[in-house]
C-alpha cells in the first residue's frame, strides 16, 4: 500500500508498506474500493 501526502506541496512525501490480506480487505470496504477490478 501507498500513503502519498495528498494536501502537501510537491514534490510529496510518501510511505510504502505491506499489508496482510484481511488488512487490505478492511481498507477496500472502509473506501468503497472493488478489489476485483485489480485481480483481472
Amino acid at each position: 500500500m501507498i500513503i502519498t501526502g495528498y494536501n502537501e506541496p510537491q514534490p510529496r512525501r510518501y510511505t510504502m508498506y505491506e499489508i496482510s490480506g484481511e488488512a487490505l480487505e478492511k481498507v477496500a470496504k472502509e473506501n468503497l474500493i472493488d478489489l476485483n477490478y485489480f485481480y483481472q
